[in-house]
């Protein structure tokens, strides 16, 4: 059996006189050193997981930035559109008050024939 890169040699502990319950089976490290290579997978996935995360985060930031500077803008210019609406209602509304009310000038004295 070969000897496994970080498990102790089982016979080597044998000969120092270490008790067969004591040692960690050849088996027995391999599965903890295999265990140990998927804990790391596992927190390399997890990374790049928060990384993705990391990055979609700031494009959903960005788009609702963005969204939102439309709706102003959008917003902005429909008040624009209602003053200018409401402007030329009400200079429409001037103009047809002057048309239909009977002006009086000069205190009702014809201005049109001559002085006597």
């Amino acid at each position: 059996m070969p000897v496994d890169a970080g498990c102790p040699d089982v016979s080597l502990l044998r000969l120092a006189g270490v008790p067969k319950s004591n040692l960690i089976t050849s088996h027995s490290c391999r599965s903890w050193m295999q265990m140990g290579e998927e804990l790391a997978l596992f927190n390399a996935q997890a990374a790049e997981y928060k990384e993705e995360i990391a990055r979609i985060t700031r494009e959903l930031r960005e788009v609702k930035r963005k969204y939102f500077e439309q709706k102003k803008k959008e917003t902005v210019e429909r008040d624009r559109v209602r003053a200018e609406r409401a402007q030329e209602e009400r200079e429409a509304q001037v103009q047809e008050s002057r048309m239909t009310v009977a002006r009086f000038t000069g205190g009702g004295f014809n201005l049109s024939q001559g002085a006597s």
